[in-house]
């Protein structure tokens, strides 16, 4: 297959040290992996959401409009496809180093199991009382390693051909990977599609049993949120029934979703959608502000938008999930798990180092 890059990896790995932007990615089932390179310089200031798909770029969006991490584009002044193009494009830029300070993780941390205690208890309250119905709260874990982001993606590529593997870098926002089976917001003005995708257990977990009721319910939640929102800007066109699907090692329950919104940016239906059940809550305000004060960090980008907007006409973007921040010596690793009043805390827990061995099965 073309994402194939072994000629080029040292030169990817010297340019997430450099003032430059660019991301590579690999859309499900493609044969070929591609780069969006941006030339000009800049990125749009905090507030650049609102410029999505104003131009073809590969998109970074923050989980809370409210994060310190602003969201970036990374224009496609070069756009390449399959291996070779890539490299000659690569090849063709001499970015100025940033200084090996900027190189460290600056928000890097983990979430102890004493942690993530206290916050599914926190979580618990809110859905008891009848507050929520559902709440996803997610954690984080430092690694201290030198790692290859290059030969990271390279082997994603390999090991997940179901999701959307990615590499991004900008000098504002790091240097991100991930591999992400949830689409967001897919296709073009003539037709969009969008996923509720929800409910997890493990593929040898998934040869013996069926969904319990909490996945299920889980994912209903989603499928009601999405409908309800699309009403808002269009019009469904088709949705499926609920399914099961295979990310990596992992399987979910996914309900795919068609709709029209003529006179609708792609700005306008992100915002819309954009936190969905999937990685936030019900109702979608008050689970905003119960995981700000149960997690205790920003999650930044984790479970946030990414992907290509625009580029050859056509916009394939990404809820960030299965995805880690790369720092010079550390990376540092999200995941998540939608809790219901329902849920048991070492379930969910066990479900987090799941999906977590996405990103540790590719170091």
């Amino acid at each position: 297959m073309d994402f194939i890059l072994s000629n080029t990896l040292p030169l990817v790995d010297y340019l997430t040290g450099c003032r430059c932007s660019f991301a590579l990615y690999r859309l499900p089932y493609a044969r070929a992996c591609s780069l969006a390179l941006q030339t000009s310089g800049g990125v749009p200031p905090a507030g650049g959401a609102d410029e999505l798909g104003s131009r073809p770029a590969f998109a970074m969006l923050p989980f809370d409009a409210g994060s310190a991490a602003m969201a970036v584009t990374v224009g496609a002044d070069v756009c390449a496809t399959g291996a070779a193009a890539i490299d000659c494009a690569l090849r063709s830029v001499a970015p100025e180093p940033l200084p090996a300070r900027s190189l460290a993780l600056p928000d890097g941390g983990t979430t102890t199991r004493s942690d993530y205690g206290r916050a599914f208890d926190t979580v618990m309250r809110h859905l008891q009382s009848g507050e929520v119905r559902k709440i996803v709260l997610s954690r984080r874990r430092t690694i201290r390693r030198l790692v290859s982001p290059a030969a990271m993606f390279e082997r994603a590529c390999r090991r997940y051909p179901r999701t959307m593997v990615y590499l991004c870098h900008t000098p504002e926002a790091g240097t991100w990977i991930g591999c992400s089976p949830e689409i967001i917001l897919d296709g073009t003005e003539a037709g969009w599609h969008t996923v509720a995708l929800a409910g997890t257990m493990t593929a040898d977990e998934a040869s013996h049993l069926v969904w319990s009721g909490k996945n299920i319910e889980e994912q209903a939640i989603v499928t009601e949120y999405l409908r309800g929102r699309i009403a808002r800007i269009g019009t469904i066109v088709t949705q499926s029934r609920p399914f099961t699907v295979r990310a990596g090692q992992l399987v979910h329950i996914k309900t795919e979703i068609a709709f029209a919104a003529p006179g609708h940016s792609i700005a306008d239906i992100v915002a819309t959608l954009h936190p969905t059940p999937a990685v936030c809550g019900l109702p979608r305000e008050a689970a905003l502000g119960i995981i700000g004060r149960a997690e205790g960090y920003d999650r930044s980008y984790y479970s946030g938008i990414v992907g290509p907007a625009g580029i050859d006409g056509q916009t394939h973007l990404y809820v960030n999930l299965r995805c880690a921040r790369i720092g010079a010596d550390a990376l540092t690793l999200y995941a998540g798990g939608g809790i219901l009043a329902t849920s048991d805390v070492e379930a969910e827990w066990h479900e987090t180092e799941e999906k977590m061995n996405t990103i540790l099965s590719i170091i």
